[in-house]
């Protein structure tokens, strides 16, 4: 599937998703792969739901998504202690997660990320646990950069929000994916000072 098909699918995935949640929005890897000029591997919906039990979640995500079958990720991986410990530790950090639903729409993988409260769909996004990761789409797929990940750009830095390391899981997964393209700071602070530098040498420069 190309990027152009990608975006496609999921226009119409966000068109329904609004019909539940018309402040829903498209984060994270697929805006950050298109951004590089990459297919994604799927597609992270973060949304809020009315819906006050989890069947009651399940069936108004399936009456807009019709004839697609919907399972949470604990439903999915609940045979696979390794698969519950990777998600776990994905989104442990997650302000205001409820739970994670996954199915496949024209041949995506497709998640739908439940928070709790109103307003958390963006805030998700700050606290996102790479920078480089800091990117979301809005439903006429316009890309839009967060200014943690202008500055990952800026400084060919990725870096950390507090409480993740290098170490975990998801961040050396993208410290491998970048390796090369982007070094790994320590903090922000650290890539505001590679920033401030550069700013300098440019003016030293001219």
């Amino acid at each position: 599937m190309t990027i152009e098909q990608q975006k496609a699918t999921a226009q119409s995935v966000y068109e329904k998703l609004k019909v539940i949640d018309p402040y829903c929005v498209l984060a994270g890897g697929a805006p950050r792969d298109w951004y590089f000029g990459n297919e994604c591997n799927d597609l992270d919906f973060y949304y809020v739901s009315t819906a006050t039990t989890i069947n009651a979640c399940r069936n108004q995500l399936q009456k807009v998504f019709k004839d697609v079958e919907i399972k949470t990720l604990s439903e999915i991986h609940e045979s696979s202690s390794s698969g519950a410990r990777e998600m776990s530790n994905l989104y442990r950090k997650m302000p205001s997660l409820i739970r994670v639903w996954q199915c496949k729409i024209a041949g995506m993988s497709v998640q739908f990320i439940q928070l709790a409260e109103m307003g958390s769909q963006f805030k998700v996004i700050d606290h996102m646990d790479v920078s480089i990761c800091k990117i979301w789409a809005d439903v006429n797929m316009d890309i839009r950069l967060t200014e943690a990940f202008k500055k990952t750009l800026a400084s060919k830095s990725m870096f950390l929000s507090e409480g993740y390391q290098w170490s975990d899981p998801h961040p050396q997964k993208m410290k491998q994916r970048f390796e090369g393209i982007f070094g790994c700071a320590s903090s922000e602070g650290q890539v505001n000072s590679i920033i401030l530098r550069k700013a300098l040498s440019a003016i030293g420069e001219k």
